[in-house]
């Protein structure tokens, strides 16, 4: 399915060992890089 302006119209999501790596919506594309500090899992960058 897509919009009037052919821009596709779902949500793809990339997973790495369970995490959220990349998440594209249209045609946006939003990556995530994770921090492992002291056995801590943290979210350090969206880009």
């Amino acid at each position: 399915m897509s919009t009037e302006e052919g821009e596709e119209n779902s949500t793809q999501r990339k997973y790495f060992f369970g995490k959220l790596v990349e998440l594209r919506s249209g045609n946006n594309v939003i990556e995530y890089a994770y921090n492992y500090v002291n056995g801590y899992k943290n979210r350090v960058e969206s880009i």
